[in-house]
């Protein structure tokens, strides 16, 4: 286990030495994605005199949406998840210049966020566009399905553009109440397979207003780059040397004493804390959290809201491919799949798939073999060559926290409302939130519990 990250080059390279954790923290934090940095920040500039620690279960802060890194051994891979929403980076921003009244290099990572370079291909035929704010549009459909699917998006946005998207009993429904047509039109499947993307998988059951959120903002707002680097400047804006995060140190317990102090069993160490804050999923959570500890709410959000799983098959570019310009995303619609270009001269092809197929073996062979037949589709249109010695395949079970199902999205508007935060154990993250963008609960859930923290600690 490692207390401190290197000033540049490889994230999560091994210290000489091993660093112990104290006996005793005020506030323990498990999980180093982009929600637990966020937290660790956010907590050491309100709490300065706090003894705040931060666990991390992998080597290398991000969570799920790491970018690879090859300088390390072992190298870590890409999921293609590397997208932050625009309200969440400028939160980041925010948050470091808090820290940070001058910092060049900060300034210079946050402007290199870009919104993702799209296109699309089908039926060998390349369609185009510059960025994501179009990519939903009607003529986009229209191109890849023909005219009668871009007519039958374009009635269904008019119909609820006239229409209010509940009913006077305030009743949520879904996006099939208004469609114009059935769940097997070209339109909406076509939908679909854009959803993945950003982890819808069943436009036809989402909320009425869902499709107008995505169209209008929702992905447009996403901003590509490099979040790897961004964790490590966020977690040094108060622990310049690193010294209480730890990596490689996967929670493996957490129960309440008689003493009502937290005693976590991490990487073959035991620590207490007087507040537990869990910035990972409920599903990720539940493995190590003891259930009796947890809010009913958190326990009905695991059982009840099941998350998009990810199928990722990952491979370096050849180094003679630097030639062809590539796209930063590329739809290949007949796959249902996605190929990303990392920063680190990797393509990433993914699927998404139901959370209950990722638990079967067939399912997830065959959306390997859709990936393998993508990749091969995306060398041959852009005539661009892969070191397939370098392969990669991994299976993401909580990929996409958020449901965007009309059901779903009515328990997320109760659980809004409950209070199921509370001095001792606090939840933040994508999935603690009624927000259709999960980067705005992440945000909402922060200042909820850091609220909560502060005013138990008189600041």
């Amino acid at each position: 286990m490692e207390g401190n990250l290197p000033e540049s080059g490889a994230v999560g390279q091994q210290s000489s030495t091993e660093t112990k954790l104290k006996r005793n923290y005020d506030i323990a934090i498990v999980g180093g994605g982009v929600a637990g940095v966020l937290a660790y920040n956010r907590l050491k500039s309100l709490l300065p005199e706090a003894q705040i620690v931060l666990l991390e279960a992998e080597n290398v802060p991000g969570g799920r949406r790491r970018i690879s890194d090859f300088s390390e051994s072992p190298s870590y891979r890409s999921y293609g998840l590397s997208l932050l929403s625009r309200q969440l980076l400028s939160f980041c921003y925010e948050l470091h210049k808090q820290a940070h009244l001058e910092d060049s290099v900060a300034e210079e990572l946050f402007n290199s966020f870009h919104q993702p370079e799209v296109v699309c291909l089908t039926g060998g035929k390349l369609i185009s566009k510059k960025t994501t704010d179009e990519i939903l549009s009607v003529d986009i459909i229209k191109k890849l399905g023909g005219g009668s699917a871009g007519d039958q998006l374009k009635t269904y946005l008019e119909k609820v553009a006239s229409d209010s998207v509940s009913d006077p009993d305030g009743h949520v429904h879904p996006l099939s109440r208004s469609w114009p047509g059935n769940r097997k039109d070209v339109a909406l499947q076509i939908i679909d397979k854009i959803l993945y993307y950003f982890g819808g998988a069943d436009s036809w059951n989402i909320h009425e207003g869902t499709l107008n959120y995505l169209i209008s903002s929702g992905i447009s707002d996403q901003r590509l780059g490099d979040v790897n680097t961004l964790c490590r400047i966020l977690l040094k804006d108060y622990d310049k040397d690193l010294e209480n995060c730890f990596f490689g140190a996967r929670v493996f317990n957490a129960v309440l004493n008689a003493d009502k102090m937290w005693e976590i069993s991490a990487g073959g160490q035991v620590t207490t804390c007087q507040a537990l804050v869990c910035c990972q999923s409920p599903w990720e959570a539940l493995r190590w959290l003891n259930k009796d500890h947890v809010p009913a709410d958190v326990l009905q959000l695991a059982a009840k809201v099941q998350p998009t799983s990810l199928v990722s098959l990952s491979t370096v570019l050849d180094e003679s491919s630097g030639e062809n310009p590539l796209p930063d995303v590329c739809f290949v619609i007949s796959e249902d799949a996605q190929a990303i270009k990392t920063s680190h001269n990797e393509l990433v092809f993914r699927t998404a798939i139901p959370f209950e197929h990722s638990l079967q073996s067939p399912s997830v062979l065959k959306a390997i073999k859709s990936l393998k037949r993508a990749q091969k589709k995306y060398a041959t249109q852009f005539d661009v060559p892969l070191d397939l010695r370098a392969e990669h395949v991994a299976l993401l079970t909580s990929a996409w926290t958020v449901s965007l199902a009309a059901s779903d999205r009515k328990y997320f508007e109760r659980m809004e409302k409950q209070k199921f935060q509370s001095e001792k154990l606090l939840f933040i993250g994508d999935a603690y939130g009624e927000c259709l963008n999960g980067d705005d609960n992440i945000i909402k859930s922060l200042l909820a519990a850091s609220g909560i923290l502060s005013q138990r600690s008189g600041k």
